[in-house]
């Protein structure tokens, strides 16, 4: 699994806007309105390199200070020497330094050239986090993935939106107030936004920095005359307090806004205004806190602090947190092979758009100058097109129509028609067009040059709607998208500008809940307003996370993967077995049993599930051998076998994920076995329960000596042979527990423990003068140690003196000595 990196966020963006730092402020403005960005660079004019960032808060400024905005050029407003960050950065760092920072944009320099080669903002990078977290729901079949899915879930989808409006400040005005009144209290409250209010503080508006630079300064408005009701956002969507971070988050997903309006149920009075990169924070941050959250049954072990730095430190949960942002998780749930034709990197597919047809719209998928692996083209497209791998040099079309609410939509989608390609053209399509509503089938017409409404109904259409797209060298196709039962009533959308939302389905609610677009010109009254905020969350929940069906094997699975999130694990066997029934070679189904088989201690069940799984990705049946889910049923596999303590074969089956992709996972599966069985012989010892706890001793050092072939670079733990030659000594086995001791000292030489304890079993052994060394050793690393100045002592009385032989060799010389005939010596 390859972490994604910002150059994979910044290569499925927009292509940024630039700007000479000798430009106006006016023309900062309508670039901003003409490219729909919030954030300009700002290029030298002398060698075209980064000197700065100009947003539309920077033209906010500019009018509240009275400033003459056709002298004032771009340089004399911007963000002088930027923080920048280099493409192989993460998102998640990204994220970190905007909420640190308070800013929303980042641009992204290449580390050799120094050329700009995007700006990332904040809704680039919440958003797409947010997305690959609802894609993991349906993408991990291990025991693993799902307690830390589950947990996230239920961390996430808790809190409100309430505390974060009672802590936040929001500014209102009213409607007849001009924009250079708004624009002195965007800079004076150090906002991006005010919120338009009535005489009674209900809900009228919301007018942005955004819209300073779009609606009034690129339009040549006055601002000083230019009445708020005449450049604002009239009845906006907004949301209740008792919303949901997560779902408030995905509704602005949804829509391509950045701020959202709080308003009470009842009246609809304004209460707050939440931003993306608050409830971005608050989501993601939510996230990680399950991540760095200590299991349970460390919590009060003395071991805590190690397996919390290798938690953060190395992977554990932390790096099912990480990989959120990884590129594997663009993978779908798997199909059935002959559901539909995957497109391979290395065979051109069946039909496609021919090589030498020249568009002028093509060359922006390869816009930056920054060389991306070749998969890294499927970040780009919608997420139902990423199911399939795209050949690097594809070219991608842009669709544009109306959902069921009458907003505008946009997708991409790459122009290779295949085998099933319109089948994923309608499933990209009907998500954007419904969101969370429940709607029939629908048709889908596209607008011809001859301004004829031309059906969609499979491939072949598709093929010529590409075709007449390329030779009418318009940026856009045109769609008329409605249910079949409505043929009537939807007709074509000339273009206009609007921001193009993301792929993840719209939280919104149906049409019939009363939450359609104000802007239809039909007046509502404050009670049925207050209806569209009382729409059970739980429902709309269920809807979120509603996964895509395709066949009726697959609808079981994800059902039973549902059942596994709600933690009804002998349901989702069930279900998994039916899933199972009609589709032998459904792989999700089969890994999913195997997590679900693990849940109910039932390893060795387990273990079949995966290694048939697997089987499957390998021949190509379901999935592709490699991918997320073949990865994920690996660890599953490396938890049967640790389940069954079959450790060494665990390290074989680990051995199996490709190096390059990182295997934190299974190493983490190792250090928890580890962690558990170190635990278990401790509580074990403070019993004075010696044998059990000499077998998990033993038990935890063949754990770690498997773990150990994962991660050479790691230590063994003294404290386990430390533990086990405590139990052997107690029973009363010295020599085993002479080893021990001798291992201890080798891996933590200044152990007192260590050298205390080969003194001890020395003595015991009778080897006293050996004793001895052990302990002084012992006393030179702690002289305070009343036990081992005491066993000094004692050793010392039970040695002979060494000084006793020397004194009567000394006598002896001395009498030799004394009986000789010395030169010198008087004679008697």
């Amino acid at each position: 699994m390859s972490i994604r990196s910002l150059g994979d966020v910044v290569s499925r963006s927009s292509p940024f806007v630039s700007i000479r730092e000798d430009a106006s402020v006016v023309t900062l403005a309508k670039n901003i309105a003409d490219g729909r960005v919030d954030a300009v660079a700002v290029l030298s004019i002398t060698n075209s390199a980064l000197i700065g960032i100009a947003t539309s808060r920077d033209v906010a400024k500019c009018i509240a200070r009275g400033e003459n905005l056709e002298s004032t050029k771009v340089s004399e407003i911007m963000t002088v020497r930027p923080i920048t960050l280099p493409p192989s950065e993460s998102p998640a760092n990204a994220l970190g330094l905007m909420r640190e920072g308070g800013f929303r944009h980042i641009p992204i320099v290449h580390p050799e050239t120094a050329s700009v080669l995007g700006i990332v903002d904040v809704l680039n990078l919440a958003y797409d986090a947010i997305t690959r977290l609802q894609v993991t729901y349906s993408m991990i079949p291990s025991r693993r993935g799902f307690e830390f899915m589950r947990a996230a879930r239920e961390r996430i989808e808790k809190p409100t939106l309430r505390p974060i409006v009672e802590r936040s400040h929001v500014a209102t005005v009213s409607c007849d107030h001009s924009v250079v009144d708004a624009c002195e209290t965007l800079v004076r409250e150090r906002l991006a936004a005010v919120v338009i209010v009535d005489k009674n503080n209900i809900l009228d508006g919301i007018f942005t920095c955004r819209d300073v630079a779009s609606r009034v300064v690129a339009k040549g408005l006055n601002p000083y005359s230019t009445q708020l009701g005449q450049v604002m956002t009239k009845h906006p969507d907004s949301a209740s307090p008792d919303y949901t971070v997560l779902e408030s988050l995905q509704r602005m997903q949804a829509c391509g806004f950045r701020h959202l309006p709080v308003v009470e149920d009842n009246t609809r009075a304004v209460i707050g205004l939440v931003d993306v990169l608050q409830l971005a924070s608050e989501t993601l941050l939510g996230i990680q806190s399950v991540a760095d959250n200590t299991p349970p049954h460390l919590s009060h072990k003395p071991e805590v602090a190690y397996t919390q730095s290798t938690l953060r430190g190395r992977g554990g949960l932390t790096s099912i947190f990480s990989n959120l942002f990884s590129n594997s998780y663009t993978q779908s749930e798997f199909v059935p092979e002959d559901h539909y034709q995957r497109v391979s990197h290395f065979s051109p597919p069946s039909r496609s758009i021919p090589s030498y047809y020249s568009h002028p719209t093509l060359s922006s998928t390869t816009r930056r100058h920054y060389n991306y692996r070749p998969a890294d083209i499927s970040s780009t497209l919608s997420s139902a097109s990423r199911n399939r791998l795209i050949p690097p040099d594809t070219p991608i079309a842009s669709f544009k129509f109306r959902d069921i609410n009458n907003e505008y939509r946009r997708i991409k989608f790459p122009m290779n028609v295949g085998t099933g390609t319109f089948d994923q053209f309608v499933l990209d399509i009907r998500r954007r067009f419904a969101g969370s509503c429940s709607v029939g089938a629908i048709k889908i017409k596209y607008l011809d040059e001859d301004k004829d409404e031309i059906l969609i109904s499979n491939d072949e259409d598709l093929e010529s709607c590409f075709e007449d797209y390329v030779e009418s060298r318009n940026k856009t196709i045109h769609l008329r998208v409605y249910e079949a039962e409505h043929a009537n009533t939807s007709h074509i959308q000339s273009p206009v500008s609007s921001t193009p939302s993301s792929v993840i389905g719209s939280p919104r609610q149906s049409a019939s809940s009363g939450r359609k677009e104000y802007s239809t010109r039909r007046t509502r009254s404050v009670a049925e307003a207050s209806n569209d905020t009382t729409t059970s969350a739980n429902e709309m929940k269920r809807r979120l996370s509603r996964p895509i069906i395709r066949t009726p094997s697959q609808a079981k699975a994800a059902e039973a993967h549902q059942r596994m999130l709600d933690g009804k694990h002998d349901e989702a066997i069930a279900l998994y077995e039916e899933a199972l029934t009609l589709d032998k070679t459904n792989a999700r189904a089969q890994g999913g049993r195997g997590a679900a088989r693990l849940f109910c201690g039932n390893s060795v069940g387990a273990e079949e599930d995966y290694r048939a799984a697997i089987q499957m990705l390998e021949e190509g049946k379901g999935g592709v051998a490699g991918d997320l889910t073949f990865q994920m049923c690996i660890v599953g596999l490396v938890e049967s076998l640790i389940d069954q303590r079959r450790y060494e074969e665990a390290v074989s089956a680990a051995s199996r994920i490709d190096p390059d992709c990182g295997n934190t996972e299974c190493t983490d599966a190792f250090r928890e076995e580890l962690d558990s069985a170190s635990n278990a012989a401790r509580e074990a010892l403070e019993a004075s329960e010696y044998g059990d706890a000499m077998n998990c001793y033993s038990n935890a050092i063949r754990v770690e000596n498997a773990y150990l072939k994962l991660v050479p670079s790691d230590a063994p733990r003294a404290s386990l042979r430390l533990g086990r030659a405590k139990c052997y000594k107690a029973l009363e086995d010295y020599d085993m527990a002479l080893e021990d001791y001798e291992t201890t000292i080798e891996l933590e030489p200044e152990s007192v423990a260590g050298h205390k304890g080969c003194g001890k079993c020395l003595a015991e052994l009778e080897q006293l003068e050996k004793a001895l060394e052990a302990y002084s050793v012992a006393q030179k690393l702690d002289p305070a140690d009343d036990e081992v100045n005491k066993e000094i002592s004692l050793l010392k009385n039970l040695l002979p003196d060494p000084m006793e032989g020397k004194k009567a060799e000394i006598a002896k010389l001395g009498a030799l000595l004394g009986g000789m005939n010395l030169p010198g010596k008087p004679r008697k």
